[in-house]
């Protein structure tokens, strides 16, 4: 059904809104005005029906405070749905490792926008909050057409993560391992990581021979100690990209490498984007500075 359009005299897909205590306002309320928004903003074809009819169904009818305390207004009783086409259950708000926690089995995949799954692509799970985004427009191309789906991403000024979320990814080692030896080598990492030779510092400063320091270290981190020095370097030079006008070459000497064309190609590969395009991205605008 990807890229089918609502043929004139086509019933409205019905949509399912799922408002649940912990939903974060602002997905549940967006997926509601851009998926209407094809209606309201006169997209539709004339004597065509809108594509989608969007109900905010629960448990019970009436306000429902979300998780950040703001009502919503709940239009339908879930149990009085008797068929649906289309049920969203928008982002909640829960700590970030909460998920994987909880169901340590599901292979997550925080660095892709849309996970679309089932034998027939009837299974799609966005990422990141704001990628509510890419969900209502895919929703929009499915079901509307391409060109119906970029009218409304002009008309709301959204934008496709063509890039995918690598470079919103912040990196933070593993520390709940239980290995005393390797979180005191993580410690001491997390202040010298830009030295010219951590690792072999680190492994001396240890009690324990090479090999075996190496070996438990990618069993408790999941990374080499190499890799995880790298994952170090770049996310500070994020943070550096973001904050200061430095160069990217003193960027690159000061988190540790002296080749500033091998620094480039490592954060191209680590976030997706190449140093001056992270740079862009990510920095404070000039209009917003003080």
């Amino acid at each position: 059904m990807t890229g089918t359009a609502i043929l004139p005299g086509a019933s409205p897909r019905l949509v399912s809104l799922v408002a649940l205590p912990d939903a974060v306002v602002s997905t549940l309320a967006g997926l509601f005005d851009v998926l209407n928004g094809v209606a309201l903003m006169g997209l539709v074809p004339p004597n065509a029906p809108a594509p989608f009819h969007i109900e905010i169904v629960g448990e019970t009818v009436g306000a429902l405070a979300l998780a950040s305390g703001v009502p919503i207004d709940v239009q339908r009783s879930i149990d009085t749905v008797e068929t649906s086409d289309i049920v969203i259950v928008p982002s909640v708000l829960l700590g970030a490792q909460a998920f994987t926690t909880s169901y340590p089995a599901v292979s997550t995949h925080p660095e892709r926008v849309l996970v679309i799954a089932g034998q027939h692509e009837e299974l799609v799970s966005s990422g990141a909050s704001m990628s509510w985004h890419d969900l209502a427009l895919y929703l929009i191309v499915r079901y509307a057409g391409a060109t119906t789906a970029q009218e409304v991403a002009r008309l709301f000024a959204l934008q496709w993560h063509q890039d995918g979320l690598t470079p919103y990814l912040v990196f933070a080692g593993k520390t709940d391992h239980g290995d005393g030896e390797i979180q005191r080598a993580q410690q001491w990492l997390e202040e010298h990581f830009s030295l010219a030779h951590p690792v072999e510092a680190m492994i001396e400063r240890s009690s324990l021979a090479e090999r075996t320091f190496k070996r438990r270290f990618a069993n408790a981190t999941g990374l080499t100690p190499i890799a995880y020095v790298q994952r170090l370097r770049i996310e500070d030079a994020k943070r550096r990209l973001e904050r200061t006008e430095a160069s990217i070459e003193e960027i690159s000497w000061r988190v540790g490498y002296e080749d500033s064309a091998f620094f480039r190609r490592l954060f191209e590969r680590t976030t997706g984007l190449a140093p001056s395009a992270y740079r862009r991205r990510f920095r404070i605008p000039d209009f917003a500075r003080p």
